[in-house]
């Protein structure tokens, strides 16, 4: 499949996944700005990162959590060898590419930044960096992230294959719903007993809760929601998705203000409740974009595109392209005209090399993938109540 290509794609959530990576790429950058006037850096406000991660969540636990869901319903005897057929799946089409940028980052790091490497360099390799505690050491920063979604995708087909056994009586519908549920409600009261018994007003909230793998999971698990509603309600999904979106993008403003004016924060609500209305206001968009086309053929290609590529963005815009010409600049203050050069310079190795990964190394293991592992059961459906579902499929997560 070209590069541009739209067969079997749902515009709208590569048009979510596009503005994602574009707010993450931006807020990341915000620091080339600092020379510049104040309406500029009020433009480029770092805050947008925050809400292009929190969008990447959701977004994610919707697409795979909807792979999983329709595996789980239509396998007679869900069991280890499907969850092992989907680990796989998703393992070949994240790991290749997080690996080499990891080994990447660990040589630059060395060589480049002349800075010496983080004494927990080995739990890089296991996702486990941000287990209970994230260490903001500088290298690798944003692959917290990813250590959410890679134990989200843990967690979730074990649930199910336990529930599948003790529940045996109940319908594979209730039983995700139940697994979905339980899982949201495990985050949370973690989450809340982390606050009442352990929270001490020392730890930043960006650290102690924020990018710490345990705490965030149910980001992903709200995705399944929308997966579940997709999937079984269709006609209330599509029926609702004006209000829905609507209500969305307030639970989302409300969120990013809430953030530049409380980062500080020291309140149950900020620690606990909080995380969960960002992830509410990202699912509840969901059900507007599934049905969102665009007739413009240049910004079609252009959103195919960035979405494309978006992960290979992820993975290098910072640790790697940003940390360059941080260490090239060195930590002075940029002027407005060098700090503009700068920002350009960001953006264009951004893009540019993020194409060349994806399309030298990215898409080459994930068609290895596709020709190792049999794929998942098609995602091309006609529910009972008539609503025909678009193939989501998995590409860009």
């Amino acid at each position: 499949m070209s590069i541009n290509s739209t067969s079997h794609r749902i515009v709208g959530l590569d048009l979510l996944r596009t503005n994602a990576i574009l707010l993450v790429v931006l807020g990341h950058g915000r620091w080339m700005l600092d020379g510049c006037p104040k309406p500029i850096r009020t433009l480029f406000n770092g805050a947008f990162g925050y809400m292009g991660v929190e969008l990447f969540f959701v977004l994610s636990g919707f697409l795979i959590g909807s792979i999983l869901l329709k595996v789980f319903i239509k396998t007679d005897d869900f069991g280890f060898a499907e969850v092992k057929n989907f680990w796989s799946r998703r393992w070949f089409r994240t790991l290749p590419n997080y690996y080499l940028v990891l080994i990447l980052n660990i040589l630059f790091t060395v060589y480049i930044f002349r800075i010496t490497l983080p004494d927990h360099l080995w739990t890089y390799f296991f996702f486990i960096q941000n287990f209970s505690a994230h260490v903001n050491s500088g290298f690798f920063y944003d692959s917290w992230s990813l250590s959410v979604e890679e134990f989200a995708y843990l967690c979730a087909p074990l649930s199910l294959v336990i529930l599948s056994a003790l529940l045996k009586y109940f319908s594979k519908k209730l039983i995700f719903l139940i697994a979905t549920g339980l899982l949201i409600f495990l985050v949370i009261s973690v989450r809340a007993i982390y606050f009442v018994f352990f929270h001490t007003s020392e730890v930043d909230w960006n650290d102690s809760i924020r990018q710490v793998m345990i705490f965030r999971l149910d980001s992903i698990f709200i995705g399944f929601v929308g997966a579940y509603f997709n999937y079984f309600k269709a006609n209330l999904w599509k029926r609702l998705r004006y209000w829905a979106f609507a209500i969305g993008i307030g639970c989302l403003s409300f969120s990013f203000l809430f953030y530049l004016h409380n980062q500080h924060a020291d309140t149950f609500f900020f620690y606990v409740i909080y995380p969960l209305i960002y992830s509410l206001g990202a699912l509840l968009i969901l059900p507007l974009l599934c049905f969102v086309d665009i007739k413009n053929a240049i910004l079609l290609k252009v959103v195919t595109f960035i979405s494309t590529i978006s992960y290979s963005m992820y993975l290098i815009h910072n640790s790697l392209i940003s940390n360059s010409i941080k260490a090239f600049v060195g930590n002075n203050e940029l002027g407005a005209f060098t700090g503009l050069f700068c920002y350009l310079i960001y953006w264009t190795l951004t893009i540019g090399l993020s194409y060349l990964l994806y399309k030298y190394f990215e898409k080459p293991a994930t068609d290895l993938r596709d020709m190792n592992y049999k794929p998942e059961v098609t995602l091309i459906t006609i529910k009972p109540d008539s609503v025909p579902q678009r193939d989501m499929g998995d590409k860009g997560e």
